[in-house]
């Protein structure tokens, strides 16, 4: 599926340790590692894969809502003894 977006060809800087490439059919983001730990570097991929399925998503706002809710629900089942004295 293609979101439809029309980048121009264009290379910029947006911070001094950022650089972002945009052609006709991707985007290039180049992230120095120097002094950034392992662990940060996954979160933000995590969330950027998160945030690209997201958008290609066909889930209305209702559905996600309702899944949500389920998703807490369930952790709240099995994760709630380690809470003494907030049973419901």
């Amino acid at each position: 599926m293609r979101l439809g977006l029309a980048f121009p060809v264009e290379k910029r800087e947006v911070l001094p340790m950022i650089a972002v490439e945009t052609d006709e059919k991707e985007i290039r983001i180049t992230i120095p590692t120097q002094g950034m730990p392992t662990a940060a570097i996954g979160r933000f991929v995590a969330w950027l894969k998160l945030e690209v399925t997201a958008q290609r998503s066909r889930l209305t706002k209702g559905d996600a809502r309702k899944l949500s809710e389920e998703i807490k629900s369930d952790w709240w089942t099995r994760n709630q003894s380690r809470f003494p004295g907030k049973d419901e």
